[in-house]
């Protein structure tokens, strides 16, 4: 059955008696539908919901309608994760490699698959103070917190306190405010808030946590258009062969960075990439571009976004 689901639903529903509420939806909704507005409901009244989904045991913010939603409707939330883990495994990153480093690690959409999939332990890199609640909290239940460590930081080119906006309806909105904005909401279309979040550079936290390089398996990288400084200040991983995903949205680069040197710093550090389409249309064999082929990649995208495996030279030896 093809899945609709019609948005002016929810508030009309929360305005009818609770038997008429039940007809309708029998009348109306797919399960898609129905799952969306149980959501809408909720947070009527709730702060958090707990469920089962993929074999894991999820708790959300219901203020999250980015992250909470996919992990509450999608099936099959973490197909880009296990697209990087069938690689990683084909090319022998795994298990020979035994950490995964991630980078924006939210509220552990990304963390526990990993975990799930693999024997590795996770390094997961989190600034926000609510995703990082949310994201122990998912480790704990999950019996998974005594193979992660948790950092509370955010990666920049130096270390020093930043300014992040935090988007208050996408727990993985947020992102470093780099240039003074007056009216973030105009930019995000939703409520914001600007908190101080401590950053590092990443070398700097590879060598305080004792992370050998040669031990990593990949780099998961969604730091809403701080990729440039990911990219630099990781250098002995690159030079090690450690391959980088990561999410290119040229618009958001070019806010918190300089998207001609982000594209030269790229080009600096790694040899080739995949792109997601390639690597869910060929699979771990997909053969990778090279990088020189990067700048025309990116330009393609124009507005739009995708992610993209990175490979520095001898990566998939």
């Amino acid at each position: 059955m093809k899945r609709f689901y019609f948005s002016w639903l929810a508030p009309l529903y929360k305005r009818v008696p609770f038997a008429r509420f039940l007809l309708w939806q029998s009348q109306f909704l797919t399960e898609l539908g129905a799952s969306k507005l149980a959501i809408e409901l909720i947070a009527d009244f709730a702060k958090e919901i707990t469920f089962k989904r993929e074999g894991a045991v999820w708790t959300v913010d219901v203020r999250d309608k980015l992250m909470a939603m996919r992990l509450w409707l999608e099936p099959e939330f973490a197909a880009n994760e296990r697209a990087v883990l069938a690689w990683a495994h084909t090319h022998e990153r795994l298990p020979r490699c035994t950490t995964i480093l991630e980078i924006g690690a939210n509220i552990g959409s990304s963390t526990i698959p990993f975990l799930q999939e693999t024997s590795c332990r996770v390094v997961a890199i989190e600034p926000v103070p609510r995703n990082l609640a949310l994201l122990e909290k998912n480790l704990k239940q999950n019996g998974f917190a005594n193979r992660v460590i948790v950092i509370q930081r955010a990666i920049a080119d130096h270390a020093e306190t930043l300014g992040m906006i935090v988007t208050l309806h996408n727990f993985a909105g947020s992102e470093i405010a780099r240039q003074p904005i007056t009216r973030p909401e105009a930019i995000f279309r939703q409520p914001c808030e600007t908190i101080n979040v401590q950053a590092t550079r990443l070398e700097d936290l590879v060598q305080s946590q004792q992370i050998a390089p040669r031990d990593v398996a990949f780099v998961w990288c969604d730091v809403q258009g701080s990729e440039g400084a990911v990219i630099r200040t990781g250098a002995p991983l690159w030079q090690a062969g450690v391959p980088l995903w990561a999410e290119i949205a040229p618009k958001l680069i070019s806010r918190q960075d300089n998207l001609k040197q982000f594209l030269a710093d790229t080009a600096r550090f790694f040899d080739s990439y995949v792109s997601l389409k390639n690597l869910k249309t060929q699979g771990a064999l997909a053969s990778p571009q090279p990088i020189a082929s990067f700048n025309k990649f990116v330009a393609r995208l124009g507005k739009a976004q995708t992610d993209v495996l990175l490979l520095p030279r001898g990566a998939s030896d």
